[in-house]
């Protein structure tokens, strides 16, 4: 769908001129989040697809992984500062925070950098009053290369903490919907208030959300305010516009292991957040910490929105509205 800003202004004549300016939706909020301010009285910018800005993973297909940055502004080295001005990105400034930015005005999320964070509070106030016995869908796919003995620790250790929040998990196990109609988990979506996307390898993660045609689906009724999204670290990854440069951190040779070897990774992300998040930045306690750190320095050089989290910290998403606490 085409959206378009107007400016009406009247001459001595009482004669309409009109600029419009045109773009589809994810190009309005990438805009809005790098200029900080409403495109509607701005002139046009040059504006480019920059490919896997680190490099192509693998047996990655032509297409995804690309992100929409302004050329013009990312050859300037800029770090983009969603809902505030541009500044020079250096790694001694890794973390910035911003009130206000350019969010879906209905859209509900809690990103933790680790479990459920230090502000279990932030969680619960996004269900409201129906937290208690609130339904919630436990996606835990980012585990899927793992044994699967592990992989079934790692679930009931999520359905675990949540049931003690008062709430009702159960598992989504995205594999039992690959190759099927996305009205089939989207059937299982609308009956829970809260999906809770657990870490582990983003690639993995992202390879089932696309094969079941989550990906669609959350998208949608995270954008709509169907349900609220919740997770950790990989979690949080997959909702950025491109997943190039986890490869530091995450091997997307996993996707093989846990799905064949015709499996392939796919590095667009779900795009619902307008910028990367890099979680467990200067975390010592935990063992990824140092090489996530690079990450973050390397977005900074290479001029690519992103917001840092450490553990224990809680990114809030309400409505246009985010806050880290």
């Amino acid at each position: 769908m085409i959206h378009s800003f107007e400016k009406h202004e009247e001459n001595d004549r009482h004669q309409v001129a009109r600029r419009t300016i045109n773009g589809n939706a994810m190009q309005r909020y990438a805009r809005r989040a790098i200029l900080g301010r409403d495109l509607s009285t701005e002139p046009e910018y040059p504006w480019a697809c920059i490919s896997k800005p680190f490099g192509s993973l693998p047996g990655s297909p032509r297409g995804p992984g690309e992100a929409i940055l302004p050329a013009a502004r990312a050859a300037k080295r800029l770090l983009v500062l969603p809902g505030g001005p541009l500044r020079h990105a250096t790694p001694a400034g890794r973390r910035y925070r911003a009130a206000r930015e350019p969010y879906d005005p209905c859209m509900r999320m809690c990103l933790s950098s680790f479990r459920s964070g230090d502000q279990v509070g932030e969680l619960t106030a996004l269900l409201g009053n129906d937290a208690a016995g609130c339904p919630v869908a436990v996606v835990a796919n980012a585990l899927d290369a793992l044994s699967p003995g592990a992989r079934r620790e790692g679930v009931e250790r999520e359905m675990d903490a949540l049931a003690g929040l008062g709430m009702r998990p159960a598992e989504l196990d995205l594999r039992t919907y690959f190759g099927r109609p996305e009205t089939a988990v989207a059937h299982v979506l609308d009956g829970v208030r809260m999906v809770w996307v657990r870490g582990g390898n983003a690639f993995v993660l992202r390879y089932a959300l696309s094969l079941s045609r989550a990906d669609a689906v959350l998208t949608r009724m995270v954008g709509e305010n169907s349900l609220v999204y919740a997770g950790y670290s990989a979690g949080v990854c997959v909702l950025a516009p491109d997943l190039s440069g986890l490869d530091q951190c995450d091997d997307p040779r996993e996707v093989g292991v846990a799905y064949g070897a015709s499996a392939r990774p796919v590095v667009k992300g779900l795009g619902v957040l307008p910028y990367a998040v890099v979680p467990h930045v200067d975390s010592p306690d935990h063992p990824e910490s140092e090489v996530l750190n690079r990450v973050a320095d390397r977005y900074a050089e290479e001029g690519v929105p992103y917001r840092t989290l450490k553990d224990g910290e809680v990114l809030v998403v309400d409505g246009e509205h985010s806050r880290i606490c």
